[in-house]
C-alpha cells in the first residue's frame, strides 16, 4: 500500500461530515453541506451538485439533468429497491439490494449499476479502494461498521458501562431487531416502562426500546446477560425529548402505554363524544386549554388534565414522562402527548384536519411548533379500532 492509498475525511467541531477525499484525489472530492452533496470539476474548479438526499430517496444530478430516484426500504430502514419513472410512465428499478443479517450486500445480477451508496439502514457505503481491496464500509456518523465483520472499527466510547458486550458489537448482536442510528444510541425501558438506561450514548438521533434482560451460558461456561428487544420506537421531538432523558434515572417511570382502550377512556372522560354539530365549536373554544396559565386544565386540555403534565411554556416539554400510543411506535412527552390526544379530540368532534391545524395555531406560543404540530397531526389522523373502554390510570413516579 502507497501513500495514496487512503480515503481522508474532514469533519467540522461538532462531528459532522463535510468533505472526503479518497487517494489524494482532489477531483474525486465530495463536499458534505447537509442533505446536498456537492464535487468540483477540474481544472476550472465549479461547484457542482452531485445529489441531493430527500425522505423518499435521492435527486441525482450526475447526468446533468436532475433524476428524482425512490427508495422502497424494509423496516430496518435497509434500501431494496431503488427506481425512477420510466418513460412509458411505469416505475423502472435501477438497483435492487438484498443483505445478509448483519448487512454484507448479497450479490445480484439485477441493477447493480445504480450510483446510490445508501443501503444498509440507509447508512452511506464506503467503497472506495485501497490496495486494489474496497473498503465496503458503512458511515453511522459516529464510527465505521464492517458487515463482513458485523463489528465497529472504533471502540463504543461508553463501553465501561455497558462491559457484558464487546465495545465493537452492532446492534445488541441482534440486527434482525435492532439498528444503530448514529452507531451509539438506545434507550431502554422493561415491560412495566421504567427506565433501564442508556445503551450508548446520543448524537444526532435518539432511539427507544421496551424488552427485558435474560442471562445466558456461552460456550466458555460463563454466564452472559442480553437484552431481548419487544418493541423499538422514535421520539416525537427528539431535540427537546434528549433533556428530559439525559436526567431520567434508572428504575423511575418512563414510559406509559396508552392502549386504544385508554384513548377511548379518556376521549369520554373529556366529553368529546358527547358533542353535537352545533354544539363542538363552542366546547372545543373554551375547553382547550383556556385556564393553562392557572394549571387547572380544561376538558380539552389532555397533557395537564389527564397526563400530568405542567402548564405554561415550551420548559415544560421535559417534564412528566413519555407516551405511547396504540399502535404507534412513537413516544410524546407529556405535552405533545396532550396535543396528540388533542388532535383525536378535535377528529371525533367532527372537524377536518385543516381546521384542527388553523385552531392550534393560537397555542403555538407555549409550545415548539414543530413537536406540537407533528403529534396533533399524527393524533388526528390515527385510528382506534376498538370500540371498547379500559380505564385510564396515570401511573406515578416519574408521571
Amino acid at each position: 500500500m502507497n501513500t495514496t492509498d487512503r480515503v481522508e475525511y474532514l469533519y467540522d467541531a461538532m462531528g459532522t461530515k463535510l468533505a472526503k477525499k479518497p487517494n489524494g484525489d482532489a477531483a474525486s472530492c465530495e463536499y458534505y453541506m447537509g442533505d446536498v452533496v456537492m464535487v468540483r470539476a477540474y481544472p476550472i474548479m465549479a461547484w457542482n451538485i452531485e445529489y441531493l438526499l430527500t425522505p423518499e430517496g435521492r435527486v441525482d444530478f450526475g447526468s446533468g439533468s436532475p433524476i428524482y430516484e425512490y427508495h422502497l426500504k424494509d423496516h430496518l430502514g435497509n434500501t431494496r429497491v431503488a427506481y425512477i419513472a420510466g418513460t412509458s410512465g411505469a416505475a423502472d428499478a435501477v438497483q435492487e439490494a438484498d443483505y445478509y443479517p448483519f448487512g454484507m450486500k448479497m450479490a445480484s445480477a439485477l441493477y447493480e449499476n445504480n450510483t446510490n451508496k445508501y443501503l444498509y439502514n440507509g447508512k452511506e457505503l464506503q467503497d472506495n479502494t485501497l490496495g486494489n481491496i474496497n473498503l465496503d464500509w458503512y458511515d453511522y456518523g459516529a464510527r465505521f461498521y464492517d458487515p463482513s465483520l458485523g463489528r465497529f472499527h472504533c471502540l463504543d466510547a461508553f463501553a465501561e458501562e455497558f462491559n457484558s458486550w464487546s465495545p465493537y458489537h452492532y446492534a445488541n448482536n441482534n440486527p434482525i431487531l435492532n439498528i444503530d442510528i448514529n452507531g451509539d444510541s438506545t434507550y431502554r425501558f422493561d415491560n412495566e416502562g421504567k427506565y433501564l438506561g442508556l445503551f450508548d450514548t446520543d448524537v444526532d438521533g435518539i432511539r427507544g426500546s421496551i424488552g427485558s434482560y435474560s442471562t445466558y451460558t456461552d460456550q466458555d461456561g460463563n454466564e452472559q446477560t442480553q437484552f431481548n428487544t419487544e418493541a423499538n420506537f422514535n421520539f416525537n421531538d427528539p431535540a427537546v425529548d434528549k433533556e428530559q432523558l439525559s436526567l431520567m434515572k434508572v428504575g423511575q417511570q418512563g414510559i406509559q402505554i396508552v392502549t386504544e382502550e385508554n384513548i377511548n377512556d379518556i376521549m369520554s372522560q373529556s366529553g368529546v363524544d358527547s358533542k353535537g354539530v352545533i354544539g363542538r365549536y363552542y366546547f372545543a373554544a373554551t375547553q382547550s386549554g383556556s385556564d393553562r396559565d392557572a394549571g387547572s386544565g380544561n376538558n380539552m386540555d389532555f397533557g395537564i388534565k389527564y397526563l400530568g403534565g405542567k402548564s405554561g411554556g415550551k420548559e415544560n416539554d421535559t417534564y412528566g414522562g413519555f407516551f405511547i400510543f396504540g399502535n404507534q411506535p412513537k413516544a410524546y412527552n407529556a405535552m405533545d402527548a396532550g396535543n396528540w390526544l388533542w388532535g383525536q379530540g378535535m377528529k371525533r368532534l367532527s372537524f377536518d384536519y385543516s381546521t384542527a391545524q388553523f385552531s392550534s395555531q393560537a397555542n403555538e406560543k407555549f409550545h415548539d411548533p414543530k413537536g406540537d404540530q407533528r403529534a396533533i397531526r399524527k393524533g388526528f389522523h390515527y385510528t382506534v379500532k376498538s370500540n371498547k373502554t379500559s380505564t385510564f390510570k396515570l401511573k406515578n413516579d416519574q408521571f
